[in-house]
């Protein structure tokens, strides 16, 4: 099975499958993420790990659409905290050996939806 993931990631096909899932997710009204991508196209979880080994431009490219997906979907805080954590890597401690890395990474630890009540 990771041999195909290999195979869709030099193929670049990997975002047309992703969109494939997220609107099968749309119509079943679930929420679209890793796991659930995985499954959909048949591959277990170390084919994560092996993907963020092999293809990072991929993987960052899925960590950026089921980001997105999260930040935009009505869950409470506390689910999408986690689940950020967790498949995102807002938990991971990044080392640079430069101070300028050019990357800004946002956290946000209280609930958007109930900012302003």
């Amino acid at each position: 099975m990771c041999d195909e993931l290999d195979n869709i990631c030099r193929m670049g096909l990997l975002p047309d499958l992703t969109e494939r899932y997220i609107s099968a997710c749309r119509e079943e009204e679930r929420f679209p993420n890793f796991a659930g991508f995985m499954r959909f196209c048949g591959f277990g979880a170390e084919s994560i790990d092996k993907l963020k080994r092999n293809f990072p431009e991929c993987y960052s490219e899925l960590c950026m659409i089921f980001e997105d997906e999260a930040l935009n979907a009505d869950l409470p805080a506390s689910v999408l905290s986690v689940y950020l954590k967790k498949r995102a890597g807002y938990d991971e401690e990044t080392t640079s050996t430069s101070c300028d890395t050019g990357q800004l990474r946002l956290v946000f630890d209280h609930d958007i939806f109930a900012d302003g009540k």
